[in-house]
This record gives structure tokens, C-alpha cells and sequence, in this order.
């Protein structure tokens, strides 16, 4: 909690830092320097003709007595400074948050010396009122870009020991009432090279009491509706003795003159353009060349097929079948080229009649051998018997007999691994990997082949 206090705290005192004080006072080309004010500084007393203010904050309420010279003003200061009647007096704030409402100039004549005038004794007279540019802006604006309060002197004023409050008004939360923000400051002067003019007492006003919580240019809306701006307060005097005139209009400001326009320079003359070229002529084209027509080709004749031959007695062989009738030529002639690179449509070609189907080649099937019958005698003959041949045996019985005899090998080779295998396992027993190798070793020599994984 005590952080967020804290934390509240600081942000408070960063929004009222940014509300500026007098920096620097110019007049008659000479600059002052402004004091700080008294919660900032101490109560030394400052070597400036500004007086001080106790806090940086606004004043709020029109009817207290800080609306003289400012919140908390401690009273005089040890400096005067000379200013010209006619002249100009610049107020350069440091730093400045706020962008609108007026800035207003009053002076109020002290009966004696400046340095022991009293404020909420004077009868005030407003001198200068700056508030709303011809381009819609404030000149509040401009201060808060860091430009300086300018204000104008009268030049037929009486002549003697003045004080001068600078009046800037903050009309940015005006929209509801006691909520314009007054800050004031002011400055003790001796008014030398004037007249003998002096305001009235209409145009002389008391702070405070000059103004109201309800008047229009205090109590107003700056966002709705809004296009012109009411002065609190009294008419701006003007130097003249018993008259006033409304708030001076600004001056305008010289307009930069507009920079000369270059020359244009002569633009060459167009050349003119080449006639076109004239078309080529259309080449006539050549006639297409008439094609030869294609000579019909004659259909072959068949071939009569032999009649298959008998085998031999005794063979087994096989006759050769039919011979294949010949196939006919290639009906379609050498292909002409048209020399005319320019397209000619085809004539569509006649189709060559169909080639007639080939008859089927047949395989006559094997006849069986034919064996002659025994011979018949009357008696006993010592003549032998003729043998008859024996067929081949078919392929399929070999194949048994090498599957048969490589299983045997198998079961022979088997037995001697395993032999070896028992005659390992009487032996000292070797490392488990080096018993695997030799496995793998033995069975690899025998069979070229890796063992089987278990």
C-alpha cells in the first residue's frame, strides 16, 4: 500500500512539474531570469524583479486572493526592472503542458514603490489578450512548443512604479465548472518614456472579483460547438485617457513571399515524324501440283500347305507343321514431298483392302512307337530276342535323386558340426563370442552360406 502511495505520488508530482513557471522576464532588450517557486527553492530571497510563487500548481477558484499574483505568492522581491511605454515584454515559460485558452497582460499602478505594492489593493487594467489565431489555434499553442509570451505596452501611459500580471488561463477541463486553470505570475516594473493616460474606473477591475465562476470565457466548452471566444474581465485599454477598445486583434503574420517561379526553358521543336513505309504487295500463291494417284495393288494368292509327312517307325520325333503363307507387300508407294513451302491440303487417301486372315497353325500330336511282333518259328531257335528300348526316365527322377543325395550331405555335414560341437563342449570352453565365431565359421566352409539366426 505504502508503494502504491508512493507510486501515486510521484505521478502527481511528474503532471504538476510540467506546469511551468517565468523562466526568463525580457524587457528593453534585457533578460531576467525567473525564480523557482518557494517549495522548490527555500525562502532565500531571489534577485529578480519577478515575484515568486509557492507552488508550480493552478489556481481553480476565482475567488481566492491567489488570483492576484499566483498560488501561494509570498509577497515582494528585491528587484525592479525599467520598461519602455510602446514597448514589447517577453515571458518565457519552462516547460509548458497546456495548448488552450488565452494569455492576458493587466497592470495595476502601486501607490509607492513596486517592491512594497500589495496586489488585492490595486485596481487592475487589462493591457493585452491574446487568445484564438486567424488558422483556428491558440496562442497558448505556440507556448507550449516553447514559443514566448509576447504583450505591448500602451505607449501614452502614465509613467511610475507598475505591476505586471501575466495571466494564463487552461481551458482544456472548462467544460464544467471550477475547473478552469489560472496561472499567474507577476513582475515589478518602473514605466518610464509615457504620457499622462490613465484607465477609468469602469475600466478597472479587483483580484479577486474580477471574474466568475459562471462567466463565458471561464465556464465554457472548447470541443462542442465552438468558434469564437468571450475575454473575461474588462475591455482592453488602449493608452488613451477614459477609453477602451476590445482585445487588438493580432498582427498578421508577413506571409513569406512566394519564391520566382523558374523560367521553362524553350522545348526543342518536334522533329518530324518518318513517312511510313508502304506495304509489300501480296505474293501470289502457286497452285498445289496434283498428286499421282496410287496404283491398286494386286491381292496374293495363297500357298497350298504340304500335307504333314508320316515319322519314321521307331521315332519319336515330332513333323514340322505347315508352312505360314507369305505376307503381302506394303501397298503404300514412296512418299512424294511437295517442294511449295506453302501448305497444300491432302487428298484423303483410299484404303488398302483388308489382308485375309492366316489360316491357324495346327501341331500334329505325337504318335506312340510302333513295336513288331516276335517273330513266330516251328521250334526252338537259339536266335535272341529283339530288344525293345527303353524309354528315358523322366527329368523329374534325377532331380530326386540330387535332392535325396544333398540331404544326406546335409545330415552328414550336420553330424560332423555336431560332432565338432560336442568335442568343443568337452574341450576348455572358449569365450562366448569366440565359440560363436567358430560356429559361424565352420557352418559358413560347409554350406557358403551365413547360419541361420535362432
Amino acid at each position: 500500500m505504502k508503494l502504491l502511495y508512493a507510486l501515486v505520488a510521484a505521478a502527481c508530482a511528474s503532471v504538476v512539474s510540467a506546469h511551468g513557471v517565468v523562466e526568463v522576464f525580457t524587457a528593453n532588450g534585457k533578460t531576467y531570469k525567473g525564480p523557482g517557486p518557494l517549495e522548490e527553492d527555500g525562502p532565500a530571497m531571489p534577485e529578480s524583479p519577478m515575484r515568486r510563487v509557492g507552488a508550480r500548481g493552478p489556481v481553480t477558484d476565482v475567488t481566492s486572493p491567489d488570483m492576484a499574483c499566483g498560488v501561494g505568492s509570498p509577497g515582494p522581491t528585491n528587484g525592479i526592472v525599467d520598461v519602455s511605454a510602446g514597448s514589447e515584454v517577453r515571458f518565457q515559460m519552462s516547460p509548458w503542458m497546456h495548448r488552450i485558452g488565452p494569455l492576458t497582460l493587466y497592470m495595476g499602478k502601486c501607490p509607492g514603490s513596486a517592491d512594497k505594492c500589495e496586489p488585492n489593493s490595486l485596481k487592475w487594467f487589462k493591457v493585452d489578450a491574446k487568445g484564438l489565431k486567424p488558422d483556428g489555434k491558440w496562442y497558448q499553442d505556440d507556448m507550449a512548443s516553447g514559443a514566448e509570451g509576447v504583450a505591448t505596452i500602451p505607449a501614452g501611459l502614465e509613467e511610475g512604479d507598475y505591476l505586471l500580471r501575466y495571466e494564463i488561463l487552461a481551458l482544456h477541463k472548462a467544460m464544467e465548472k471550477g475547473l478552469a486553470e489560472f496561472f499567474i505570475y507577476c513582475t515589478q516594473i518602473h514605466l518610464k518614456d509615457g504620457g499622462s493616460a490613465r484607465p477609468s474606473d469602469a475600466q478597472t477591475v479587483s483580484f479577486p472579483g474580477a471574474y466568475t465562476a459562471e462567466d463565458p470565457g471561464i465556464l465554457v466548452d472548447v470541443y462542442t460547438g465552438f468558434n469564437s471566444y468571450a475575454y473575461p474581465g474588462p475591455e482592453v485599454f488602449t493608452g488613451t485617457n477614459g477609453e477602451s477598445g476590445p482585445a487588438p486583434a493580432p498582427a498578421p503574420e508577413p506571409e513569406p513571399e512566394p519564391a520566382p517561379e523558374p523560367e521553362p526553358e524553350p522545348s526543342p521543336a518536334p522533329e518530324p515524324e518518318p513517312a511510313p513505309e508502304p506495304e509489300p504487295a501480296p505474293e501470289p500463291e502457286p497452285e498445289p501440283a496434283p498428286e499421282p494417284e496410287p496404283e491398286p495393288v494386286p491381292e496374293p494368292e495363297p500357298t497350298p500347305s504340304p500335307a504333314p509327312e508320316e515319322p519314321a517307325p521307331g521315332g519319336g520325333g515330332q513333323a514340322p507343321g505347315p508352312a505360314r503363307p507369305p505376307q503381302p507387300e506394303d501397298p503404300s508407294g514412296p512418299i512424294i514431298l511437295n517442294p511449295n513451302p506453302i501448305p497444300v491440303p491432302q487428298p484423303t487417301p483410299t484404303p488398302a483392302p483388308a489382308p485375309e486372315p492366316e489360316p491357324p497353325v495346327t501341331t500334329p500330336a505325337p504318335e506312340e512307337p510302333i513295336t513288331p511282333p516276335p517273330v513266330e518259328t516251328g521250334g526252338p531257335t537259339n536266335t535272341l530276342p529283339i530288344e525293345t528300348p527303353l524309354p528315358a526316365p523322366p527329368p523329374s527322377c534325377k532331380r530326386k535323386r540330387e535332392a535325396k543325395q544333398a540331404k544326406r550331405e546335409a545330415a552328414q555335414a550336420k553330424r560332423a558340426l555336431d560332432n565338432k560341437v560336442e568335442a568343443a563342449k568337452r574341450s576348455p570352453a572358449p569365450k562366448p563370442r569366440r565359440q560363436q565365431v567358430l560356429r559361424t565359421n565352420l557352418y559358413k566352409r560347409r554350406y557358403q552360406v551365413a547360419p541361420p539366426r535362432n
